[in-house]
């Protein structure tokens, strides 16, 4: 898989991981894993039940900053848009960070549909990586 390696994206995701621009959601897997796969933990599974949701993503974004900011190889996988279905092309960006001790992959979509607005999806974070 190829690494990012343009600096205007990858300032622009340290941006919006600081709350400068756009915003980052979490889907339900992001914080609790999803059952049908063994290695997604979710942010609780690497945390623990006692911290906040609030707590959780932060601790996230602050991870994958600090990540960004020593340089860490991140993945850009593009996937085109599916013409029959009108599908956009979508950009997904893996991080493979340390977070609470812990090796953990954690999967995002970027989205800049509104380029005032970006968002960037965390869809799953699992224990280890490959």
């Amino acid at each position: 898989m190829p690494a990012e390696t343009d600096p205007e994206r990858l300032k622009l995701l340290v941006r919006l991981l600081l709350g400068g621009v756009g915003h980052v959601e979490f889907t339900p897997a992001a914080l609790t894993g999803k059952p049908t796969d063994a290695d997604s933990a979710g942010l609780y599974g690497v945390f623990g039940s006692d911290v906040s949701r609030a707590e959780l993503k932060v601790q996230l974004r602050e991870a994958v900053v600090a990540f960004l900011r020593q340089n860490g190889k991140v993945t850009r996988v593009d996937k085109p848009g599916d013409r029959g279905t009108q599908m956009d092309p979508a950009t997904f960006y893996e991080f493979r960070i340390e977070l609470a001790g812990t090796r953990v992959y954690v999967e995002t979509i970027l989205s800049l549909d509104e380029p005032d607005d970006p968002e960037l999806l965390v869809l799953k974070v699992k224990k280890g990586w490959r």
